[in-house]
């Protein structure tokens, strides 16, 4: 290897390693930029909106709210939060904190749940994206011997104190 090619490759060396160090430091920036961005969109709100259900008309609206008092990131699990919330779900009225996964599309979050055990309502699958005031997505609810799921979407309102 000639003399050239060698401090070629000691460059490309030098850049990459470099590089990686950018990345990680963006990487760190991003990740905090990601906090303020949900906590600013989620802490001390609440969803109100209205979810459908499969196999009935589009026009059979139930409303829903959610009222998220806390949303926190669980240290070393980039996209793992905890997030405090009041659930009314037809006869049930609890508060509780969730362990969520947060994805991004770009700067919009979306929580995905897989299956997650919410204590005293079943379980449950939803992919919920986060824009502008607004919130969407999709939910299935495995319970009582059978599953039901449907489409979502509402407003997300700061919450008022009293």
């Amino acid at each position: 290897m000639g003399i050239y090619t060698r401090f070629l490759a000691f460059v490309a060396i030098v850049f990459s390693a470099s590089s990686v160090v950018a990345t990680a430091d963006d990487m760190q920036a991003l990740q905090a930029k990601r906090i303020k961005i949900l906590q600013e969109i989620l802490q001390d709100t609440t969803l109100v909106g209205h979810f459908t259900a499969d196999g009935k008309p589009m026009t059979e609206l139930t409303e829903e709210r959610y009222d998220i008092k806390k949303v926190e990131p669980i240290e070393g699990e980039p996209n793992l939060w905890t997030i405090e919330s009041r659930i009314q779900y037809k006869k049930n009225d609890v508060t509780l904190p969730l362990v969520l996964r947060v994805e991004w599309a770009d700067k919009t979050p979306v929580i995905v749940m897989d299956r997650v055990i919410v204590p005293g309502l079943g379980s449950f699958s939803a992919r919920v994206v986060f824009d502008n005031g607004k919130y969407a997505g999709t939910w299935a609810h495995d319970g009582d011997g059978r599953s039901v799921g449907g489409h979502l979407f509402g407003r997300i309102e700061k919450t008022k104190t009293p």
